[in-house]
């Protein structure tokens, strides 16, 4: 497989390829990157490279990377078996700094949310809470960045801008 590469250095096949065998060997992790960056460069519309390059940022420790790259990987085509890998993969790496987030203690921000979620859910009805949580499900399904404390999310159902993490506690 190297041989391919050397032999045409612009293959984004022979990229992805080479990059996936390193990563599932574990070997030669940031070359792994490398090859599969490239691929990404060259080819920027393949899903599986762009999951590719997501798994070796991830395995790398470098989380905020490999978010961006799943990212990518949803927006190419967010109804197919890689875009679930992929938001699988967020979901994993954003449990994994929520709980660094919290040290050893509780997230007083979450607890907060949860409380106001309580507080204006309790004043509407059935309906008007199940239409927000279909739309926050929804919403969901492109990804939610819990750890980005920006208001950056908006909602037909509920007026206002809401962070990552609000939207989930409200979930």
């Amino acid at each position: 497989m190297e041989a391919a590469c050397e032999e045409e250095p612009r293959n984004p096949y022979a990229l992805r390829n080479l990059g996936a065998c390193l990563l599932a060997l574990g070997k030669d992790l940031p070359k792994a990157e490398e090859y599969l960056r490239a691929a990404t460069e060259i080819l920027p519309d393949d899903q599986q490279s762009w999951i590719g390059l997501g798994q070796a940022y991830d395995v790398q420790g470098k989380s905020d990377d490999a978010d961006a790259a799943y990212i990518r990987a949803i927006e190419i085509d967010p109804y197919n078996q890689i875009a679930e890998m992929a938001r699988t993969a967020r979901s994993k790496i954003a449990e994994k700094n929520f709980k660094k987030g919290a040290g050893t203690g509780t997230r007083t921000d979450a607890v907060l949310y949860c409380f106001a979620a309580l507080e204006k859910f309790a004043a509407m009805t059935r309906d008007q809470v199940q239409r927000i949580g279909f739309e926050i499900a929804a919403v969901g399904t492109k990804g939610i960045n819990v750890n980005d404390p920006d208001s950056q999310y908006s909602l037909s159902s509920m007026l206002g801008t809401f962070s990552g993490l609000q939207l989930v506690c409200y979930e």
